[in-house]
């Protein structure tokens, strides 16, 4: 699975945990530290990836802790 298909993966899989598309592209842009994503830019889409594991770990967390 390349970089740009486990960034796919990974929104489906937030927005399966339950946030919202919105609360995403805020990920997305809190990652790169600006709007505009050059989706050919592979140093921005590691940084994507690295937030987007972040909040899956954490969503995954609360999931867990709160589904008793």
């Amino acid at each position: 699975m390349n970089i740009s298909e486990r960034i796919k993966a990974l929104f489906n899989r937030l927005l399966f945990l339950g946030y919202q598309s919105f609360q995403i592209e805020q990920i997305i842009k809190e990652a790169l530290g600006q709007c505009t994503w050059e989706k050919d830019d592979h140093k921005q889409n590691l940084q994507i990836l690295i937030n987007l594991e972040k909040y899956e770990r954490l969503g995954n967390a609360y999931l867990l802790t709160y589904s008793k």
